[in-house]
């Protein structure tokens, strides 16, 4: 027989007191945090430590796939926060602008740095190697 700690019974007691229907909710958001990173590593990338906008693309697919879709990613977002320690994505204003209808005018866009392009003499170099085989 499995002992269980205080914290665990507690937890059981608030789950299933009153006819509650806490524990389904509950299993959803792991059975959804699950497909999240069962997705990821099909995609072959690295579930923990996701770009924000990766997380906020699949917030906006999930939402666009059904009407509860994205309150349904976002909250599997915070368990695996909770469960794994990953960054906390939904703080962000980007994945947290994809459940709100038209919250993306409230994403305050970064500051991005200026491209480097190389100069024409360069590309021309760079055309002669490729085409010609030189060094």
């Amino acid at each position: 027989m499995v002992s269980l700690n205080p914290d665990q019974v507690n937890l059981q007691r608030d789950c299933f007191k009153n006819g509650s229907v806490a524990h389904k909710t509950i299993s959803q958001w792991r059975r959804n945090a699950e497909l999240f990173i069962v997705g990821q590593f099909l995609l072959k990338r690295q579930p923990f430590t996701l770009d924000v906008w990766l997380v906020a693309s699949y917030v906006r697919k999930c939402k666009q796939s059904c009407k509860t879709g994205g309150t349904t990613a976002f909250a599997a977002l915070k368990w695996i926060h909770k469960c794994f320690e990953t960054p906390d994505w939904c703080k962000d204003p980007l994945v947290y602008s994809q459940i709100k209808r038209g919250a993306i005018k409230e994403v305050v866009a970064p500051n991005l740095k200026d491209g480097k392009m190389p100069t024409v003499e360069m590309v021309f170099k760079l055309e002669d190697c490729v085409i010609n085989g030189k060094h």
